[in-house]
C-alpha cells in the first residue's frame, strides 16, 4: 500500500523517503533504516538550530566576527543531519571568512534567503517522519 503524503514523501508500511528538496542520497547513507534518529535530530534541528540562527543573523547585524564564526561552527552539522548540505557549505565558507573578518553580509543574505525556505520543508520532513514512525508502532 504506497501513498503519497502532503509535502509530496512517498512512503510505504515499510520504508520511509525523505524529501527530495533535501539532500536524499546524504540523509539516506547517514541514517540508513533507522528513522528514529532521523526524528531526533529533526527535532534538535527546530527546537535548538532554528534559535540559534536567529542569534546569529543577529551576531551577523552586530558585526560581531567571533560569535558569528562560533555559532556558524555549532550549526553546520545540524544542519547536514537534516539534508540542508547546501547551506552547511555556506556556512562552512562563512565561518572561514569570519575567521578572517571578511565582509559577510552578501553571504549571509545568501544563507538567510536559503535557511527561509528551508524551514518550511524541514518542519514537514518531521512531521511525515513522525507519522511513518507512528504508523510503524500500530
Amino acid at each position: 500500500m504506497n501513498n503519497v503524503d502532503n509535502i509530496g514523501t512517498l512512503t510505504n508500511e515499510n520504508s520511509f523517503h525523505f524529501n527530495p528538496l533535501l539532500d536524499v542520497n546524504y540523509l539516506n547513507d547517514y541514517y540508513q533504516e533507522n528513522i528514529s534518529d532521523a526524528a531526533f535530530v529533526f527535532d534538535l534541528f527546530l527546537n535548538c538550530t532554528v534559535q540559534k540562527f536567529y542569534e546569529f543573523i543577529d551576531s551577523m547585524l552586530s558585526n560581531n566576527h567571533r560569535k558569528v564564526y562560533h555559532l556558524a561552527h555549532q550549526m553546520i552539522p545540524t544542519f547536514k543531519l537534516v539534508g540542508l548540505t547546501d547551506i552547511a557549505l555556506l556556512l562552512k565558507e562563512l565561518e572561514s571568512k569570519a575567521r578572517q573578518s571578511s565582509c559577510l553580509h552578501s553571504l549571509v543574505k545568501s544563507i538567510r534567503t536559503k535557511f527561509k525556505k528551508a524551514i518550511p520543508i524541514v518542519f514537514n520532513q518531521q512531521a511525515a517522519i513522525g507519522s511513518f514512525l507512528r504508523r510503524q508502532k500500530h
